[in-house]
């Protein structure tokens, strides 16, 4: 358990910056924006980590889909944040970008998770 709350947020986290740093090239702001960018993507693959964590624990339970859902849900849901943030960073997201579709994937999926966790209980 303690490798995947550690090892997701870590894998995340070097990926993002490898793709962040070759994007962007040095510039004043780098230092501070890959600081900041970093702490959103290492949050979001947190939560991440600790919704697969949450399945692991419920893999034999009633509630083993339920939580398989949620996972699969939060997951495109990082996903979707951390290539938002790096759009965003680089001034090359807009309100009709295709990122949009996997924002509403996710909630639609986490929130029939929850559906399914109502009618487990």
């Amino acid at each position: 358990m303690k490798g995947i709350l550690i090892g997701i947020p870590a894998v995340a986290l070097i990926t993002y910056n490898l793709f962040a740093y070759q994007s962007w090239g040095v510039y004043d702001e780098l230092a501070s924006d890959l600081f900041f960018t970093s702490l959103y993507v290492l949050g979001i693959s947190t939560t991440l980590a600790l919704a697969i964590i949450g399945a692991s624990v419920f893999r034999n339970s009633v509630l083993k889909e339920t939580w398989l859902l949620l996972a699969i849900g939060i997951f495109f849901w990082a996903v979707g944040d951390s290539i938002y943030v790096f759009l965003e960073t680089i001034e090359e997201f807009t309100h009709n970008h295709p990122i949009n579709s996997l924002w509403s994937v996710a909630f639609m999926v986490i929130i029939y998770a929850l559906y399914k966790h109502h009618k487990a209980l």
